[in-house]
């Protein structure tokens, strides 16, 4: 039995209101997801990404940048 590709983390997906980069917020941080191709091989649906203004207090979270080799 299979199942369909899972996320990466379970937590809300955002982004800055005017702004492209999408961020995943897991464990008091914002961690960013690098491109498109990295949000779509997670598993992650576009729909569900959250448009946020810089007053919402999860914008003012620590920002997690992960590298990529």
């Amino acid at each position: 039995v299979t199942s369909p590709p899972m996320p990466y983390v379970d937590g809300p997906l955002i982004r800055l209101v005017g702004e492209n980069a999408i961020y995943f917020v897991a464990g008091g941080l914002k961690i960013h997801i690098p491109s498109p191709e990295i949000f779509m091989l997670l598993g992650y649906d576009w729909a569900k990404v959250e448009p946020i203004h810089r007053d919402d207090p999860r914008w003012k979270l620590p920002t997690f940048e992960a590298g990529i080799p």
